[in-house]
């Protein structure tokens, strides 16, 4: 589960990673990669030491943001969880481009090549040189970059078991659509045997509303049954009536229906954190999201 504090906490880390990245490639990628040009090896050397030095600190700086970027999704989702898992800066790679970087090819003359040549300005094979080192070190960012669009893009798993329930919001009671966003806050906080809990528990609620309904509808088939009997089935019975008595639901609406209801009073009796970790928890959300669709059309006729 995720609580508010590391949700302050993981989004602030996720604005400094992206910040630390634009700063890298402003600086280093950008103002200091036209350190490197020299005239000879010896300076070559030194220069890259002093470029290696100060870039390495602010790598290690985006690599500490993304290790705890990583550990608040672990801790809060878990180790399998959908939502992408950032990748690391390797340092490594970034040292072997500067080091095979070529920096002693001839620059512009005069002062305003000099001026050039400074701001990478100038066509020189100095300045092409520089230009296609930032290039491959952009590279070397841009798998991070790239991770950091498809986080946001996987957030939208959260809402793949309801997508059904978003479609159908307009057509549902409000007290049946607060349930159901319920349901939704919590798998988007990882806590999915609630969210299952919550479907089964407002099915259940609709199955003994659409019986009380038929009941003072006058069906037959629940003439003898008093207001009070009715009130006092459990879910096994208030199912069976209305797929083997009734005749309301479908064969495989009931098998669906009876799969979410032990669902339900699997984690209902505290067994159920073991059990659904190996169901298809959004499979089980999407049947019930379905099933509370089609009995409130029946119940709410318009």
């Amino acid at each position: 589960m995720i609580n508010f504090k590391y949700s302050i906490v993981w989004g602030t880390t996720f604005a400094n990673i992206k910040s630390l990245l634009d700063q890298t490639e402003e600086l280093y990628l950008g103002l200091f990669i036209h350190s490197l040009r020299y005239d000879n090896e010896k300076k070559g050397a030194e220069e890259k030491k002093k470029y290696l030095d100060s870039i390495k600190v602010q790598i290690n700086k985006i690599n500490k943001e993304v290790k705890a970027f990583n550990a608040f999704r672990e801790i809060s989702f878990g180790r399998n969880s959908k939502l992408t898992k950032l990748t690391p800066i390797n340092f490594s790679h970034i040292k072997t481009v500067i080091n095979k970087h070529k920096g002693d090819y001839p620059t512009e003359n005069g002062l305003a090549g000099v001026v050039k040549e400074s701001i990478g300005a100038s066509s020189s094979a100095s300045s092409l040189s520089r230009k296609h080192t930032a290039l491959l070190l952009k590279n070397i960012l841009f798998p991070l970059r790239q991770d950091l669009s498809r986080f946001v893009e996987s957030l939208e798993t959260f809402e793949n078991p309801y997508l059904d329930f978003i479609k159908s919001k307009n057509k549902l009671r409000p007290f049946i659509s607060k349930e159901i966003e319920k349901s939704k806050v919590c798998y988007s906080v990882n806590l999915k045997s609630e969210a299952v809990f919550i479907i089964g528990r407002l099915l259940e609620n609709q199955c003994h509303e659409w019986l009380l309904q038929l009941k003072k509808e006058g069906n037959l088939k629940l003439k003898e049954k008093s207001i009070k009997t009715i009130e006092k089935f459990d879910f096994d019975t208030k199912l069976n009536y209305l797929h083997n008595v009734l005749k309301k639901i479908s064969p495989s609406q009931y098998s669906k229906a009876m799969a979410l209801k032990w669902d339900r009073n699997s984690f209902g009796h505290k067994i159920g954190r073991q059990i659904l970790l190996s169901k298809d928890i959004e499979s089980n959300i999407k049947t019930g999201i379905n099933l509370i669709i089609f009995f409130e059309l029946k119940i709410n006729k318009k």
